[in-house]
């Protein structure tokens, strides 16, 4: 009984769920209120001034610039060159090679140092 009334309850939910969602595609400004008219905080008129009126002893002036755009020149990129890299120095131990699921450890891994050995060498 108890499965039958939380699937009726669920079935109740997704109902609305559907009709509320169909009722804002139909009515996008279903819940919202309308605003009136924006309140005006000073009620004085603005102030008329004459237009002989001269503010020019209160203005700097200043010279015109004009400006231009130039892409800025981009230094050249340096060719790659092919290094040659090739051992420099003795074997040496870093760790194990392989680590079975038991935990056991067999095996060393070796490596080498590789360095820049570039040159006119060919």
């Amino acid at each position: 009984m108890i499965k039958q009334l939380i699937t009726t309850a669920l079935f109740a939910f997704g109902g609305a769920g559907t009709v509320l969602v169909h009722h804002l595609d139909v009515e996008p400004l279903a819940f919202t209120h309308p605003v009136g008219a924006p309140t005006i905080a000073a009620d004085r008129a603005p102030a008329i001034v004459p237009a002989s009126v001269e503010v020019a002893t209160h203005s700097i002036t200043l010279a015109e610039v004009q400006i231009t755009a130039v892409a800025p020149r981009r230094a050249p990129t340096p060719a790659l060159s092919t290094a040659r890299l090739e051992p420099c120095s003795e074997w040496r131990d870093v760790g194990v090679l392989v680590v079975d699921s038991a935990g056991a450890a067999s095996g060393v891994r070796s490596v080498r140092a590789l360095c820049d050995q570039s040159g006119d060498e060919r």
